[in-house]
């Protein structure tokens, strides 16, 4: 059975020769090639290399496009800044004041650099790996890109305060987040992995969710072609999985290491895709010994669960993981037999 043919079974239920493992290992493909870190961002076949090299070290069934927020933050013209062994960060956005919306540049995908390096990233990954191996395209959302083009700050208080700049936002965002999205899906992605910071408590309150994230959601997500997996940004997901369980268009979540599985699965219902694990931030701090046999017990507490993916959670494997660390999680995912771990 290929990486396709597992995942699909997650999905369907249907069961399989083992899970299918995912993880963000965008990062760590630069570390295998030794690339310098700004030219992997900017340079679709580079980052393609470090993928080939995840590829081949790390049995995971899933890739996934590049794991930056700052994209959409330096297509609209913000700051950003490269470092040495991390993801590039957002030092300045386009704007500072709300009130500066009109006088934004709206980026178009098709010729903006960083967006066209995505595009090309996604299409080369459907070339070598098309047939093989899922496809996901990460894309923050239509309430997320406000972030990156004016500061979470400033957004965050425009959402609490009912800002009449909120319409004129997502006039801006909602078109630009359907057509990107659609075209990376015409480009090759099977689905869209959706950081969604503004679904969770870590930001947001329950109320707020329900009478903003969840109505814009609902309206956005059935433009998009291919089904959606949101994932938990970096926040414990499990308080609010309940106000987003029925949103259109959504196949899977993915939650955080913190969050029980049981009460994940309970809220989400028996047939959606659930995604968990370790937390891919702290796979530098312990030993493959550890890991293995925490995989391990992750995947006896589910082995019931026939919609169940095992990830790495959370944002960049870090660069100064070992190998051996990932490959434990592969061995014991392709391992397992349903023993007591």
């Amino acid at each position: 059975m290929n990486s396709r043919k597992r995942f699909a079974a997650a999905v369907t239920g249907v069961k399989a020769d083992r899970r299918a493992f995912a993880g963000a290992f965008s990062l760590y493909g630069a570390k295998l090639t030794g690339c310098p870190l700004e030219r992997y961002y900017n340079d679709a076949s580079l980052y393609l290399d470090g993928l080939s090299a995840v590829v081949e070290n790390i049995a995971t069934d899933v890739i996934l496009t590049p794991l930056f927020m700052t994209e959409m933050a330096e297509a609209f013209g913000g700051k950003i800044k490269y470092f040495k062994n991390q993801a590039p960060n957002l030092i300045e956005p386009a704007i500072s004041n709300l009130a500066d919306l009109p006088l934004l540049k709206i980026p178009d995908i098709y010729s903006s650099p960083r967006l066209v390096y995505t595009r090309e990233v996604v299409r080369g990954m459907k070339q070598r790996y098309g047939n093989k191996k899922i496809i996901g395209g990460v894309l923050i959302g239509p309430t997320e890109i406000p972030i990156m083009i004016a500061g979470l700050n400033n957004w965050l208080s425009a959402v609490i305060d009912h800002s009449e700049h909120i319409k004129q936002m997502y006039d801006i965002t909602v078109p630009l987040f359907i057509e990107y999205a659609n075209n990376l899906i015409a480009e090759g992605a099977d689905f869209i992995c959706m950081p969604a910071a503004f679904t969770t408590p870590k930001i947001m309150t329950r109320h707020l969710v329900e009478n903003h994230t969840v109505p814009i959601l609902k309206e956005v997500l059935p433009e998009i072609k291919k089904p959606i997996y949101l994932h938990h940004a970096g926040a414990a997901y499990n308080e609010f999985l309940d106000l987003l369980a029925d949103l259109p268009n959504v196949e899977g979540f993915i939650t955080d290491e913190r969050d029980v599985l049981r009460e994940s699965r309970t809220k989400i219902g028996p047939t959606t895709v659930l995604m968990s694990g370790l937390n891919g931030v702290n796979m530098d701090r312990t030993t493959p010994e550890e890991i293995y046999d925490r995989v391990k017990a992750i995947l006896h507490d589910r082995i019931e669960d026939p919609h169940f993916v095992f990830t790495l959670t959370g944002p960049d494997i870090p660069f100064n993981t070992p190998l051996e660390n990932l490959t434990a999680v592969s061995d014991a995912i392709r391992e397992f037999d349903g023993s007591d771990p």
